[in-house]
C-alpha cells in the first residue's frame, strides 16, 4: 500500500547530536497515532550531512525501554522522509521517538 501524505510541520529547533553533527530542518507527526493504522511520520533535511556516510535509526520506545518500532536507513545529501508503521497490538501510552545517528563504516 502506498498513499501521499503532507509532511509534518517544521519543528522549531535543530536536532545536535554527539558527534558534532545536526540538522536544522525537521519535522513529526504530532497528532495521536493509532497502532496497525497510522503512520508516523518524520522528515528530516540532511543535505549538510554528507552522503552515504551516517545512517540514521529512527525507534519507538516506550516508558519500559521496550522497541515496538525500528526503521534504519543511510542518509545525507537529500531529504529523508520516513513512515514508520505502528505495529497491531502496540498498547496505548506515551512513547518516546529516538533518533540516533551513526557512521556507516563503524
Amino acid at each position: 500500500m502506498f498513499a501521499f501524505a503532507d509532511d509534518p510541520p517544521r519543528a522549531n529547533r535543530p536536532l545536535t547530536f554527539d558527534n558534532e553533527l545536526s540538522i536544522a530542518n525537521w519535522g513529526i507527526t504530532t497528532e495521536r497515532i493509532v497502532a496497525g493504522r497510522d503512520i508516523l511520520r518524520v522528515w528530516l533535511d540532511t543535505s549538510d550531512i554528507p552522503a552515504d556516510t551516517f545512517k540514521a535509526s529512527v525507534r519507538l520506545v516506550d516508558v519500559n525501554g521496550n522497541l515496538w518500532a525500528q526503521d534504519d536507513r543511510e542518509i545525507g545529501g537529500a531529504m529523508q522522509r520516513i513512515g514508520l508503521a505502528i505495529p497491531l497490538g502496540t498498547p496505548p501510552g506515551e512513547y518516546t521517538l529516538r533518533l540516533q545517528i551513526y557512521r556507516a563504516r563503524d
